[in-house]
């Protein structure tokens, strides 16, 4: 999991508007999460779908930056204003401490789906 976390981050750190809050945001909450994700289900389809799915909907629905990148075309068009740690900055909602929370309560109901089921396959 520290290996996943650490090349999240170090991956997004030559993106456009990173900082290091911003690549260690990403580690925390993306590294830790899909990795759970892949513990939870042994396979990579689950972790890669909430990916895309992340990155899709940020940039293409919301119209936040994606990583540091601008989105482009959205289908709205978002005004943020507020602290970069509330709401990421030009990085995008990934450098949030929001998103941070999220990652984090989605890697422990990970976790736990994870540990619930391997304890059922012990039982047996």
């Amino acid at each position: 999991m520290l290996v996943s976390a650490l090349f999240f981050g170090i991956v997004h750190f030559n993106n456009p508007n990173s900082t290091l809050w911003a690549s260690i945001a990403i580690a925390i909450e993306a590294g830790i999460m899909l990795a759970m994700a892949y513990k939870c289900t042994n396979g990579l389809w689950f972790p890669i779908g909430i990916h895309w799915m992340w990155n899709f909907t940020q940039g293409n629905i919301f119209g936040f930056p994606v990583s540091g990148m601008d989105s482009g075309v959205s289908l709205i068009q978002p005004s943020v204003t507020g602290s970069d740690l509330i709401t990421g900055g030009k990085f995008g909602p990934e450098a949030s401490v929001n998103a941070i929370f999220l990652g984090l309560v989605l890697a422990i109901a990970f976790y736990w789906i994870y540990r619930k089921n391997s304890d059922k396959v012990q039982a047996q």
